[in-house]
């Protein structure tokens, strides 16, 4: 079924089961599909990648890799929505000397009161190198008990530090942990630097305009929502 594949359709081998946005029944309803992307610039389409993955975050790699080859030194940055966010597509994007225009996942949670508070806690925590520690205003020890290991279906695999104070005795909490994934965490704010800045706004309307404008065409001017595939042999 493929690398990625976790479903198996007998009328289509190589299709894969996915939610299709057009659910008039309303019951969550799996159909075998392909996910479709187009990559656009200054208002062409410069390329296209049909996958059985129904997850964005593992086909920018190889799409971006077919762009290379095609395009060598003309890319410099990549714009794209918080479905393609992971640290290994942010990992891929340096090493590649691409400018990451990714939007978060958590974006919207960023304005949040909620989040801003724990925000302010950790930005007010002290690192001790030499203990590997941190340390709250209050002088409660944060120890390095463990790092968590997360291995995507590509292989990649991101480390996290895992601290906790174990006598955090307060908002009702006996303990308090905190997660560092300083890999993942440089990415994104990096990222979300970029798309707050004017150049970064401008990006993100023009991403709107020329993406999603181009899949609008096809599905409205073309009348083209749904497709079949037939299979020939030679």
């Amino acid at each position: 079924m493929g690398d990625y594949k976790n479903s198996y359709s007998k009328t289509d081998h190589d299709a894969t089961f996915m939610r299709m946005k057009e659910d008039h029944i309303r019951n969550g309803q799996l159909k075998p599909a392909y996910n479709i992307q187009l990559a656009s610039a200054s208002g062409f389409i410069i390329g296209e990648n049909i996958s059985n993955h129904p997850s964005d975050m593992y086909t920018l790699k190889p799409f971006l890799n077919k762009l290379l080859e095609v395009y060598p030194n003309k890319l410099n940055k990549i714009v794209a929505d918080a479905g393609y966010e992971i640290e290994e597509n942010y990992v891929y994007l340096a090493e590649n000397k691409l400018s990451s225009y990714i939007k978060p996942s958590n974006y919207e949670q960023l304005k949040t009161r909620k989040y801003k508070k724990e925000q302010e806690f950790r930005s007010s925590l002290k690192y001790d190198k030499t203990s590997d520690k941190y340390i709250s205003e209050e002088g409660k020890e944060f120890i390095r008990c463990k790092d968590r290991y997360d291995t995507k279906k590509s292989g990649y695999v991101s480390i996290s530090k895992v601290y906790r104070c174990f006598d955090w005795n307060k908002d009702g909490q006996k303990t308090k942990g905190i997660y560092i994934a300083e890999t993942f965490q440089k990415y994104r704010k990096e990222s979300l630097e970029n798309i707050r800045s004017d150049q970064g706004i401008e990006e993100r309307i023009n991403r709107s305009i020329q993406a999603e404008g181009a899949f609008s065409k096809i599905k409205s001017e073309l009348n083209y929502t749904d497709s079949t595939t037939e299979e020939k042999q030679i």
